[in-house]
């Protein structure tokens, strides 16, 4: 076997590739998936906009088999009752929480996380509320 991958090293590789290639094709999410995943994250994240909260940065990212939204908002601004109308918000809007935390939601694949963020925006911190959508996500949240 060693032999004959040491006379046809080339060929070898390129199945190898090919391979790998298929593989993530079937494994990664779609473009078309990626999109509507993404278009989804848009339209929640602008009802939790609603809630209160000044928005600092503003990152998108939507391409074949990974759809991400994350958005900084000043943490001064997420008040006790703004951080539970959120909470009530993507309830409403069909979010499930990952396990016991209340930090992390999952929705269609896509999972919702908010964290204190060790960067800052101005001299504020900030806190990151971010939208994922992969391969991962998807079955992180099958096994909640």
């Amino acid at each position: 076997m060693i032999e004959w991958v040491k006379k046809n090293y080339t060929y070898f590789v390129a199945a190898m590739a090919i391979m790998m290639g298929a593989y993530a094709i079937i494994k990664n999410p779609s473009f078309n998936e990626s999109r509507q995943r993404f278009n989804m994250m848009k339209r929640d994240m602008r009802e939790i906009a609603k809630n209160g909260g000044s928005i600092a940065t503003r990152k998108e990212v939507n391409k074949y088999g990974v759809a991400d939204l994350s958005v900084s908002f000043i943490a001064g601004t997420l008040t006790e009752d703004v951080r539970k109308r959120n909470a009530a918000t993507l309830s409403a809007l069909g979010w499930t929480p990952l396990g016991r935390n209340e930090e992390a939601y999952c929705k269609k694949g896509v999972i919702y996380s908010t964290f204190l963020s060790d960067a800052t925006f101005q001299g504020w911190n900030v806190v990151i509320m971010n939208f994922r959508y992969t391969a991962q996500t998807i079955e992180d949240c099958k096994r909640r």
